[in-house]
């Protein structure tokens, strides 16, 4: 309501003109866009790259979301200690915040070349996912936890940087849209993939194939 409220009374909205549309304009427009998205990925390989990768990171990361708090409760007496996931799921969102400022000065150390800097950082995450999955103690596990956050802050601003210099003014809106559903798909591939894995083999074999995914989406920034 808050966003709803904000938004109404900042953003100027431009006046709409009531065009009567055929009834297949809806079919033509997604057409359209199909059209000019893949006109825009065929002229810039790169983009394609990147889409991959957002898949492979949808993959990876929907593993941890959807496993740390089973793993959490095998770890402590979550009936005496509910509250420590309130309060680790709120530092997550700090350690993101604390990564993504964190990138600017580290993107300096790499003169602003970011493929080399997300290499970096994307092998130190697949580490992590892998150390991750070793962790039965709490300490070991909030750490880790909240390492796998520092760092995929850090490493979200120079990726999607990379994603603007390559996108033409024009598509920006669609490609953004894309860019989205793709990470939503990877999300939805590994959601499903996650939980077989962590039915049939343990949580820890789901975290370990994501380090393994993590390492394969690295090696892509060489491109």
């Amino acid at each position: 309501l808050l966003h709803m409220f904000v938004t109404y009374r900042i953003i100027d909205e431009s006046d709409l003109v009531k065009i009567k549309r055929p009834k297949n304009s809806l079919f033509k427009d997604m057409s359209e866009i199909i059209s000019k998205t893949a006109a825009e990925l065929v002229s810039c390989p790169i983009l394609k790259v990147l889409l991959v990768m957002d898949f492979l990171g949808g993959v990876a990361f929907i593993s941890l979301e959807q496993l740390w708090q089973p793993m959490l409760s095998g770890i402590i007496d979550e009936k005496e200690s509910t509250w420590i996931f309130g309060v680790i799921y709120a530092m997550n969102f700090v350690c993101l915040g604390i990564g993504q400022g964190l990138s600017i000065p580290v993107a300096k150390l790499f003169k602003n070349n970011y493929a080399p800097m997300l290499i970096v950082c994307e092998f130190i995450i697949g580490g992590l996912f892998l150390l991750f999955a070793l962790q039965g103690s709490l300490t070991g596990f909030i750490s880790v936890y909240l390492a796998l956050h520092l760092f995929s802050g850090m490493a979200v601003a120079p990726n999607v940087a990379m994603f603007h210099e390559k996108v033409k003014e024009e598509h920006r809106s669609t490609m953004l849209s894309v860019k989205s559903l793709i990470t939503q798909g990877g999300a939805l591939c590994g959601a499903l993939t996650a939980g077989l894995v962590a039915s049939k083999f343990g949580m820890s074999m789901a975290w370990t194939i994501a380090g393994i995914v993590t390492f394969i989406s690295a090696t892509l920034y060489l491109a």
